[in-house]
This record gives C-alpha cells, structure tokens and sequence, in this order.
C-alpha cells in the first residue's frame, strides 16, 4: 500500500560478513581483524575502488566521499567509503556505504517511493559487492542479512495525544508502570515510554523494533525503527549468492510491510493512501 504521507526517514539494507585480512605488517595504514589481526590496508582501498568501478558501470559515476580520515586504521563493520547516486535532483538520495566486512545500501525521502523501486538498485550493489571482494574473503560466507525502516510520527500523525497515547492506543504497545513508580510519579499520564522489542520469528529470523518519543522545541515526534535480520548464512561460492540475498531482502520486506500496515491501521486515513504514494 503506498501513502501520500508516509512517515518515513530512511530505508536500509545491510550485509555483514566476517572480515579476514590478508597478512600484513601492524600501523597506521592496516585495517584490524576481528581477532585482533592486522593487515595491509592497501587491500582493502583496492577492494573500495573496485567497488566503484563496478557500480560506475551503467552511469556516469557516483559522489564518492570518504568517512574515515586518510591514515586512520580501519576497523571491521564500519563504513569507510559512501558512493552517492548521481543525479541532476539534488533532493535524490540514494546511496551505497562500504567498510571492511560491511556493506549498506540507503533510500531516503522524498524521493524513495517503494521497495520494488529500490530494489533493483540494492541488487546493482550487492552484485558489485560480490564481484568486488578480496581473494582472502572472497569464499567468506555472509553471515548477516538486514532490512531496516526507520519512521517518524510528527504532529501530523499523532494529533493531540500524548506520547503514552500513541504508543499505546494507535501502534499497540502497552506499557504497565509498576505500582511504586504510580506513587510516586507527579502525572502519570505523562510518563514517556521508550519501548524495546526482540522478537525470534517462527521462519528463523528475527525481528527488532525500537519506538522512542522525541521532543524537541519544534515539534513532537514519535520515532520507531523495525528491522528484520536473517540468521542463515548465505554461502559466497554459491552462483546464485545475489539472488539468495534478494531472496532473503525479500522476505525481511514482507514481514516489516505486514508489521507497519498492522500497527498503524489507526492512522491510515491521516497517511492518506494513494496509488502514486511511497509505501
């Protein structure tokens, strides 16, 4: 379903795998290994540039920008490089971020309008990804496979209730203070819930969601992140790596649709659904 007022901050794709250097001497130029093991950092800046050449392809070349400064190591899962789609919209935000073990792929508003439009440029990504590897963990499978929405309820959305309203009586979750905290609190219908979630999901993965209110001197806002990690490794020598990863995307997308449609029914009407909407 698509909405023509969507809450929406940012779509996230991440894949994990364990990172295995190729041996090398321990400085400032390395990169460190889950084990505490060092190696040369040249590797990794020739995997990067691979990357790039790779996604370069089909357009004209993406805005590269480099997050950790020159010199530093690099340390496993965190991004080093962004590579900005290229585009003439300068409100087109779409983007890939690569690190040592770590892959990411992010739409942002207002441009984003579904997975099924965001999708074909995840696979672009994880494609180059997979022709872009280093020989010392090309075969290393990839160990973690992660949908993630990030949505911002505003003003728009919540109306005149509080916080503690919207948590519980439009998205569902119900939050019990205990009786000491009832004495003792001044207003207990101002109590601010901040709501944490693992759920282990009966397919084998899980799914994670955090809702946390925000008040800033602007507006109110009610954040809630969902995001569904696989716990199957996909193999890296399999021929059809890229699909079994789409595959898995795919799966992660439907449970968070089917989470977000439920858990905002309530509001529907104020999301205004529309056929040419974001979903």
């Amino acid at each position: 379903m698509n909405y023509e007022n969507p809450p929406i901050i940012e779509l996230m794709v991440e894949i994990r795998w364990q990172y295995r250097p190729p041996a090398g001497a321990a400085g400032v130029n390395s990169t460190l290994a889950a084990g505490g093991q060092f190696g040369s950092a040249t590797s990794q800046e020739e995997f990067f540039t691979r990357f790039n050449q790779e996604i370069s392809r089909n357009s004209t070349g993406f805005q590269v920008e480099r997050l950790v400064p020159q010199g530093f190591p690099l340390l496993p899962s965190q991004p080093v490089y962004r590579f900005r789609e290229p585009s003439s919209d300068a409100a087109w935000r779409r983007l890939y971020q690569l690190g040592p073990g770590i892959f990411s792929a992010h739409a942002l508003p207002p441009n984003y309008q579904s997975w099924e439009q965001f999708r074909p440029f995840v696979r672009g990504g994880v494609l180059s990804l997979a022709k872009s590897r280093n020989d010392s963990e090309r075969d290393e499978n990839f160990s973690t496979v992660i949908l993630r929405y990030l949505d911002a309820f505003g003003a728009n959305l919540m109306g005149n209730r509080t916080a503690r309203e919207f948590c519980e009586d439009v998205l569902g979750f119900h939050v019990k203070v205990p009786p000491v905290l009832e004495k003792h609190a001044k207003d207990i219908a101002g109590v601010v819930p901040t709501i944490q979630l693992a759920v282990p999901l009966k397919m084998g993965d899980s799914i994670f969601v955090t809702v946390t209110p925000t008040d800033t001197s602007t507006e109110r806002k009610i954040l809630m992140d969902t995001m569904v990690a696989t716990s199957s490794l996909v193999k890296a020598d399999d021929t059809e790596t890229v699909d079994a990863i789409m595959e898995n995307l795919d799966r992660c997308h439907k449970m968070t649709t089917e989470v977000f449609q439920n858990v905002t029914d309530k509001i529907r009407p104020a999301m205004r659904p529309a056929n040419g909407g974001v979903s």
